[in-house]
């Protein structure tokens, strides 16, 4: 092969490119390029999907990218920069970042210096600086940049680029940089600066070009390509185009073989907890769980013992002790600032070790959880613990780790969004200006007229990104500088993120830690702090009763409406039939509530109340399958068959529990020989050891991890408990965080008037921000107005404390509301915040004028006293009307809720929540 391309931007180069890194890498093997480099413009997004795909069909990949560099005028310029080899790539990492964190401006001549001694540089094109000199005959200013950019460099390896599109003034140029290339000493080096794959892809193009201008086809000054030669060549299409300057084709070939760059994804970057001087890591985590064991369990139980002491041996085997020491620690910093964490979540909640060190608040050995189904030394992966935070302080615990490990040392995680078939429809019609209708009739068919031009590109553009995103979660945490390994760019907070997503991250050994934000700890936290000022009583997922009566009877009647997980209609439905008894039954219905095993919920219930007998396929299956009245709801009871029946160590019966739920055929195939003949060696006849197997197939394709389920089963238990004992503290918060969500605000008063709770109007005396327990009823929150902003909220509340508002005009005079407020007022009034001033509200809207200018005087020495200016009070209608305007439901009571009386003796329900 004579020829290579050098120059390719792919769809990473954001609405830059329609190419694809698996159509760019398959193509290329079509044509049988031994090997191809990617250069996007100003990132490395695609670096490790690109290699291993590379990787994949046995070509060479060659990692570069295109940057945008910036001299000391201010002047900016585009160079292609290619790794030479590990430590090249490395400098790229560095370029890439110090761009990106310049909001992707580019970087300094001078900054640049100091990473370019394993990187090979060559201008970009027609669009260079040095080629536009060139163009318009400033041959000393082209030679003195020339010279500029090859000092970068070490010698022989800068290069003068040249292509051929086509184009009139690449025609007239190439003479040119073929001339004063051999003056300068410079070589030549021929690229095509790819766009896309195939010549019919141009108009697809220029779509995503003009998107990303905010243009339309039709405007005349929208991007456009003047030729359509910006595909991927064949080497023969080059060596043609270039057939007067082979040396510039054949120096991408000695280009390539000088380009050598490798990951190794055997390679782990644990990051380091700061332990105490003299001691290791696994020596302070040991000592660490023996002081919280004896804390938790004074008389140190045999079967903890023996628990935390295997736990420790796996994690010290697999070098995690940094891990969990690190975890624990920043659970430890949010519990310490009186931060809500979840009691745990996914498999995590199955190690002693996770729940002693206070990481999750679910004790593994009371509830029958499986450490193996976490970290099973039998199959090497990276732990993975995630924890729950409420979503309003998550920032702080980030905030924590970086001061702990160092701002370069911990990053957000990148995500891309993609073209969905309906997003690449709407946009794709949007910018080719289709009629509304004919884009909702694409929608509404799927179906796509390759013949018509909007249709083939919207097609073509499907699945290559279009944005960047944050990770919700994830952020990884490293024992070196991160741009030692992976290029960063600023994110919206202090917190730096990744250029690479996560799979790319755990590729290359990068250690992720999940702190996901969830509402609904927020909520719980919200309640527990309005709980304890009223009450001094502080509730907590350690001390709150898991037997309690009150809150199954709360379950049972399907009373869930703001609950966790379980306040869908379907989930009251089953709650109704099920009739929960013990905590048991709701970790059953949170694992079988979903498509497949939502079968088994009626054979659940038969069972539960004796309707149905318990069958169990061999009586050894019993102590497993009891607490489920026979029915296989959890993966950890296939993983405790496996045990039980065929002999399998846990860690065995992990690794067939994940062939069967991956569907891994040959997996499936060993792990079913392995099985039988564990069970016939135990004295059980095959025909059984194959029905068993049969079952255990059956069942865990839906199986549901049960730490997963007892834990986040807490957080619905707890939810409840509140709900059912403090049942003004649970509205007032859920009222607060659904406020603007008129559907749920509308139930949510719906079920306070079930409940003879009285909901209180918003008072500009009374009123927080948020809605509050008040006068044994619950206080609107001024926030929950419309127009009424956090700042005016934080005055008014601020100014009460200092003294109450004795007037209407008082207030508009302290809170110095200007004319432009105008409708913030108007809000309040209608709402009835006012209403104590005892002045009606018709007359209080007809004041606002006089109220403002008398705000206005209130700056001169004058002693004016204004008066209202009256009008016809609200009809109860008119004033209904407006409520339901400023607070999406009525707190006034309804003209039919006189008539309640006369309903309920005909057996019908008053529904005055505006539905």
């Amino acid at each position: 092969m004579s020829f290579i391309h050098l120059q390719v931007r792919s769809g990473y180069s954001l609405l830059s490119s329609t190419i694809k890194i698996e159509e760019l890498v398959t193509r290329a093997r079509e044509l049988r390029f031994p090997a191809i480099a990617l250069t996007d413009e100003n990132v490395l997004y695609g670096v490790i999907p690109f290699y291993e795909m590379c990787q994949v069909h046995g070509i060479k990949p060659i990692i570069g990218m295109i940057a945008t560099v910036i001299d000391e005028y201010g002047h900016t310029d585009q160079l292609v920069l290619l790794a030479k080899n590990n430590d090249g790539y490395r400098q790229l990492v560095h370029v890439a970042t110090i761009i990106q964190m310049n909001n992707g401006k580019g970087i300094s001549l001078c900054d640049l210096s100091r990473y370019t001694s394993e990187l090979i540089g060559m201008t970009s094109g027609i669009h260079g600086r040095v080629e536009q000199y060139l163009l318009s005959g400033e041959i000393v200013q082209a030679e003195e940049l020339v010279q500029t950019y090859a000092q970068l460099f070490q010698r022989g390896d800068f290069y003068i680029n040249v292509q051929q599109h086509g184009l009139l003034e690449q025609a007239q140029l190439l003479p040119l940089l073929f001339a004063h290339s051999k003056r300068w000493n410079v070589p030549l080096v021929a690229t095509n600066d790819v766009r896309y794959v195939y010549k019919e892809d141009v108009l697809a193009c220029e779509c995503l070009l003009a998107m990303k201008q905010g243009k339309k086809m039709t405007d005349s000054n929208r991007p456009r390509f003047l030729t359509n030669e910006y595909d991927l060549k064949s080497a023969d299409e080059m060596i043609s185009l270039f057939s007067m300057y082979r040396e510039a084709v054949e120096e991408t070939v000695r280009i390539s073989q000088r380009c050598n760059v490798t990951f190794d994804y055997k390679k782990w970057f644990m990051p380091r907890y700061p332990v105490p001087l003299g001691k290791t890591a696994d020596e302070y985590l040991q000592m660490w769980c023996w002081e919280q064991l004896t804390k938790r369990f004074p008389d140190r139980p045999e079967a903890y013992v023996a628990r935390l002491q295997y736990e420790l041996q796996i994690i010290q085997q697999m070098n995690f002790s940094d891990y969990f020491l690190i975890v624990a620690d920043f659970v430890r910093f949010a519990r310490e600032r009186g931060i809500l964490t979840g009691p745990g979540r996914g498999s995590a909640a199955g190690s002693l070790v996770a729940y002693i060190l206070g990481i999750t608040q679910v004790d593994p050995l009371q509830y029958g959880l499986l450490f193996e189904r976490f970290l099973n030394p039998a199959r090497l992966s990276l732990p993975d613990i995630d924890i729950d935070f409420p979503d309003n302080r998550r920032e702080e615990v980030i905030r924590y780790i970086e001061q702990k490990y160092g701002i370069d040392h911990v990053a957000q995680i990148i995500t891309f969004g993609t073209f969905g078939m309906r997003s690449a429809i709407r946009e794709v019609g949007r910018v080719f200006d289709v009629d509304e209708h004919e884009i909702q009739q694409t929608l509404a068919t799927g179906s796509f007229d390759r013949t018509r031009p909007w249709h083939y590109v919207a097609q073509r553009i499907e699945g290559l990104p279009k944005h960047t995103s944050v990770h919700a979660a994830g952020i990884v945490i490293s024992p070196r500088p991160l741009t030692d390994i992976v290029p960063l760019q600023s994110g919206q907070t202090t917190t730096y993120v990744t250029q690479y997503a996560m799979d790319a991250l755990e590729r290359l050994g990068l250690l992720k830690f999940d702190l996901l934000a969830l509402k609904n700890l927020t909520m719980i936290e919200q309640m527990i702090q309005s709980i304890a000022q009223r009450t001094g009583h502080r509730l907590s997922f350690e001390n709150m009763p898991i037997d309690d009566q009150k809150t199954y009877v709360l379950l049972s009647q399907g009373d869930t409406f703001g609950v966790f997980q379980l306040e869908s209609e379907g989930m009251k439905r089953v709650l109704r039939e099920l009739q929960p008894t013990t905590f048991e039954d709701i970790v059953a219905v949170n694992a079988l509530f979903r498509p497949g095993p939502m079968e088994q919920i009626p054979t659940y219930i038969s069972r539960k109340y004796g309707r149905e007998p318990i069958r169990y396929m061999h009586d050894d299956l019993q102590s497993i399958l009891q607490p489920t009245y026979g029915v296989i709801v959890y993966q950890e009871q296939i993983m405790k068959i496996a045990e039980q029946m065929a002999k399998f160590s846990l860690a065995e019966a992990d690794l067939l529990r994940r062939a069967i739920s991956k569907k891994d055929v040959r997996q499936m195939e060993q792990e079913k020989k392995h099985f039988v003949e564990g069970c016939i060696q135990n004295g059980y006849d095959i025909h059984l050891a194959n029905d068993l197997y049969e079952l255990i197939v059956r069942f865990a394709g839906y199986g549901f991890n049960r730490s997963h389920a007892v834990a986040y089963s807490y957080i619905a238990y707890m939810l409840a408990y509140i709900k059912a004992h403090y049942p003004l503290d649970f509205y007032a918060t859920l009222l607060t965080n659904v406020s603007g969500q008129k559907e749920k605000m509308m139930q949510c008063v719906y079920e306070l008037r079930n409940k003879k709770i009285r909901l209180l109007p918003p008072s500009i005396a009374r009123s927080e921000g948020h809605f509050t327990v008040d006068d044994n009823g619950i206080r609107f929150g001024l926030l929950a107005i419309k127009q009424v902003s956090s700042d005016l909220s934080n005055k008014s509340s601020r100014s009460v404390k200092n003294a109450p508002f004795p007037i209407f005009f008082d207030f508009v005079s302290r809170l110095r509301i200007e004319p432009s407020q105008k409708k913030i007022i108007e809000a309040l009034i209608f709402s009835g915040s006012f209403d104590e001033f005892q002045i009606g509200r018709a007359t209080l809207y007809a004041s606002i004028d006089v109220a403002i200018e008398h705000a206005e005087l209130m700056n001169l020495p004058l002693n004016v006293r204004p008066k209202y200016v009256h009008a016809e009070p609200l009809s109860l209608i008119d004033q209904l009307k407006y409520e339901k305007q400023w607070l999406n439901v009525y707190v006034s009571p309804h003209p039919v809720e006189s008539f309640s009386h006369f309903c309920s003796m005909w057996g019908a329900n008053v529904c005055t929540n505006g539905k």
